[in-house]
């Protein structure tokens, strides 16, 4: 648990294209806060090294990442 201090890193800077962002960040421990999941300390190792994993901008490079999905649909 993080109470004070930088606890999240991003870096984003004008891409090549015209309109887009580079953008890379790391999230202390990992995506999850359940003790035991996967995604609990997932990116750990990359936060204490000072390192960071691109954003993903584009639908397909998101598809091709899924874990999981969750849909929604409103009721009756």
């Amino acid at each position: 648990m993080f109470s004070s201090g930088p606890n999240r890193r991003y870096v984003g800077s004008a891409a090549h294209r015209p309109g887009a962002i580079e953008a890379r960040a790391i999230l202390p421990g990992g995506e999850s806060g359940v003790l035991g999941d996967r995604f609990y300390a997932n990116m750990l190792g990359r936060g204490l090294t000072n390192d960071t994993y691109p954003f993903r901008q584009d639908l397909a490079d998101v598809l091709r990442a899924l874990d999981s999905r969750t849909v929604y649909r409103p009721g009756p």
